[in-house]
């Protein structure tokens, strides 16, 4: 999925859409609507699956091939590219209820997520 389709996503669960073009944490609760329900650790802020779309902790693997935040993160490359070695990444976090975006060297490992037109 592009960074034009999150944020497509992100503003039709109530973000304004100025808030989503800067990298960082952003919105209120949206990515609390995308947090599936199992598999977080505790609080899981938020995490209500409101919309169906089931974002599991996955966690990542770093560029020295170590996994790590596995049941705290759900991280997902995005496919707008930034630069020759990185990429925008989306994630969430078990203790925030906003999204999280900002460039990635593609040495790392995150999930992916298709999304059908």
């Amino acid at each position: 999925s592009s960074e034009k389709e999150w944020i497509e996503m992100e503003v039709f669960f109530g973000m304004d859409e100025y808030d989503t073009y800067d990298f960082g944490w952003h919105g209120t609760n949206e990515g609390g609507k995308l947090k599936g329900l199992q598999f977080w650790d505790l609080p899981n802020l938020g995490a209500n699956n409101f919309c169906g779309f089931n974002a599991i902790p996955g966690g990542l693997r770093n560029h020295e091939g170590d996994f790590s935040a596995v049941q705290t993160h759900a991280l997902f490359w995005v496919s707008t590219q930034y630069g020759h070695f990185s990429a925008i990444r989306r994630y969430f976090s078990y203790t925030k209820s906003q999204t999280y975006n900002e460039p990635c060297s593609k040495e790392y490992a995150h999930s992916i997520r298709c999304i059908n037109d």
